[in-house]
Order: structure tokens, then C-alpha cells, then sequence
């Protein structure tokens, strides 16, 4: 129990070396690969430095995932102090819950969706560290990425046959330093669990050599077979359409045109329905994890929305925001949107820029 009386996990319990040596370690094909790779032994080392002893006594926590004799390990330094930094919230009912929780929550579900902001490293830690829980499970889930276009499988599936255990191939491969995402370190962590666990890597974007005749001067032009296959066809409520021109709005800093707005709704939603798509054709068994920006992974309108649309039980689909604190806002509710609605878990951090 914290001194303010508010009970939760600490950002240690997650970047713990307990996930990490039930993932890495635990798993027998993992020690064969161990042991005969010099790639993993290098990539132990690196998670290594991520790893910290397991909190005790349960209800004894610190609000820093590192012992308050080191030095904090958050790679983001705005607003460490925020009383939210590290902890994790449920949208429904709401309420502040632990890691634990959380990581028992995510092993019973098929679709597990984790948003992120792209340029915030701790966001991926975070990441890595949710789908290094799965795959302790014992769960081979398919790894579904935005910041790959579908176009890009072929290259994706040869430097995995080529170079099975080398993840920076795959950023060779990819050409990843041209692509426009932020550096290659910042997910690489994600990467490196699902090469080393053989989970099946899948670009989940819609192509973006398709995306720029959707912004022609001659207007829309999208086939009604791809309409329908992606779900684009079905129109939004006024509610939804309103939610998502609001954040086109923001994430443009009020900049955007209002004639902008349409084709760009419709990229969005695209974009949506392609991850949606490639989540349920990757899906062998033991499900799927999207790792996205935070607006793919609403449950209002987002992909969790298409898949439901789509016939996917929704007791089955689970949606993380990972959301970095604003000084200003110290009600973990506030950030989901209207009652923390939009996604049914949330994770803080400091900001990083």
C-alpha cells in the first residue's frame, strides 16, 4: 500500500527479471537456442540491464520500476513524478489494478492490442515486456506490426528464413532507416522477443503506395471490394466520425484543412481495417498482438472495433493504451477519453519530449 492509500503495480513488476527468465529461460527450445546462439546471449545481456529483482511482500511497492537505491531506469525524464508515472488503470470498472493483473489478463486473450506514442522508448520497453509475458505462457501469438505495409512481407518472410536469430536483418531488410518510424533501437526490444520466441512477424499496414491517390484532386477512389474486405464500407456514427476528425485535428496541431479531413478519415480507417485483417489471417491458434499507434487501438472505432465488426467475440479482444502523463491531468480516467472508454487498460510514463 502506497502512502497516499492507492494499491497498484509498479513499473518494476513489468520490466522484471522474473518476466524475462520465464520467457527467455524457462521455455526448453529457448535454452537449446541459448546455448547454441551467440545472437540470444547478446540479446540476454541486453534485456539484462532491464532486469530488476521482484518486489516483495506484496503489497510493498515502490512507485519507480527500480530499487530506490538506483539511479530511476525510465528513459523518458518529463514528469517522473507525476503520481500516475508507472501505474495501471482499468477502464471498466474503473480503477487502479497491478501488473500482475494486468499480465493475467492479457494470457487469456485471443487479440491483445498495445498502442503506443511512436517516439517514446519506454512505451516499446513496455511493449516488449507485455509480449515477453505472452510468450512465457507458452503462447506462440503472431506479432502483428503497424509500422510495416503488407507489401513488405515477402522481404520480411525471406530475411527470417535467411537469418532466423539476426534481428537486425530484418531492419536491412525492411529498410527501416528510410522508412520514416523512429530509430530502429526504439523497437528493436519488441523484435528481438519475437525473433528469439520464432513468433511469426506480420506487417499489418495498409500499403503506402496506395494511400496517395486516396488524396487526388479527383476525388476518392477506393474499389468496393477492398471497401468491404476492410470494413471501410460500413459508416461510422456520427459520434465516431466526430472522434476521429477531432484527433486528426490535434495530431496536426489545428493545421489541417477541412478538406483534408475525408481522405484522410478514410486512410485512417483503412489502415484500421488492413491491421484488423492481418491480425485474423495470422492467427494459427494462439492469436495475435498489434503493436500500433494509440488511435488504432480504440475500441470505439479502432481496430478493436473493426474486428468486432468483423464477427470476433469481444471477450476475446483486450486494448492497452500506453499514454504519457500531462502535468495537468492527474485523473487516469481523463486519458482514455470520455470515461476512459477508448481502450480498457491504461499504462503511464513519463513524457520524452
Amino acid at each position: 500500500m502506497r502512502s497516499d492509500g492507492r494499491r497498484g503495480g509498479t513499473a518494476g513488476e513489468l520490466f522484471d527479471g522474473h518476466f524475462l527468465r520465464g520467457a527467455l529461460l524457462d521455455d526448453l527450445a529457448l535454452k537449446d537456442l541459448f546455448v547454441k546462439s551467440l545472437l540470444l546471449c547478446q540479446t540476454l545481456l541486453a534485456l539484462a540491464s532491464l532486469a530488476l529483482p521482484l518486489a516483495c511482500g506484496g503489497a510493498q511497492r515502490t512507485n519507480l520500476f527500480v530499487p530506490s537505491d538506483r539511479p530511476p531506469a525510465w528513459v523518458s525524464t518529463l514528469s517522473v513524478n507525476h503520481p500516475l508515472v508507472g501505474h495501471v488503470y482499468r477502464s471498466s470498472p474503473p480503477g487502479e489494478i497491478t501488473h500482475q493483473a494486468l499480465l493475467d489478463t492479457l494470457a487469456s486473450k485471443r487479440y491483445v492490442l498495445i498502442g503506443e506514442k511512436h517516439d517514446n522508448p519506454d512505451h516499446h520497453r513496455f511493449q516488449a515486456t507485455l509480449l515477453r509475458s505472452i510468450v512465457s505462457r507458452g503462447r506462440k501469438t503472431a506479432l502483428v506490426v503497424e509500422m510495416l505495409d503488407v507489401g513488405q512481407q515477402s522481404e520480411v518472410d525471406a530475411v527470417r528464413a535467411a537469418h532466423p536469430h539476426d534481428v537486425d536483418a530484418l531492419r536491412v531488410a525492411v529498410q527501416w532507416d528510410k522508412s520514416g518510424w523512429p530509430d530502429w533501437s526504439l523497437y528493436k526490444p519488441i523484435f528481438e522477443v519475437a525473433v528469439f520466441a520464432g513468433l511469426p512477424i506480420v506487417a499489418g499496414n495498409y500499403d503506402h503506395a496506395k494511400v496517395k491517390p486516396l488524396f487526388s484532386p479527383k476525388g476518392l477512389s477506393l474499389d468496393a471490394s477492398t471497401q468491404a474486405r476492410l470494413g471501410v464500407d460500413r459508416p461510422f456514427t456520427k459520434e465516431q466520425q466526430a472522434s476521429l476528425e477531432e484527433e486528426l485535428r490535434q495530431g496536426h496541431c489545428g493545421m489541417l484543412s477541412e478538406r483534408m479531413l475525408p481522405p484522410m478519415v478514410l486512410v485512417q480507417r483503412l489502415r484500421d481495417g488492413q491491421m484488423a485483417e492481418r491480425m485474423r489471417a495470422a492467427d494459427r491458434g494462439d492469436g495475435a498482438v498489434l503493436i500500433a499507434g494509440g488511435g488504432h487501438v480504440r475500441t470505439d472505432r479502432g481496430v478493436p472495433h473493426v474486428l468486432r465488426q468483423a464477427g470476433v467475440d469481444a471477450a476475446q479482444i483486450v486494448s492497452i493504451g500506453i499514454f504519457e502523463v500531462n502535468d495537468k491531468e492527474t485523473d487516469a480516467q481523463a486519458y482514455g477519453g470520455p470515461q476512459g472508454a477508448s481502450v480498457d487498460f491504461m499504462l503511464f510514463t513519463p513524457r520524452y519530449d
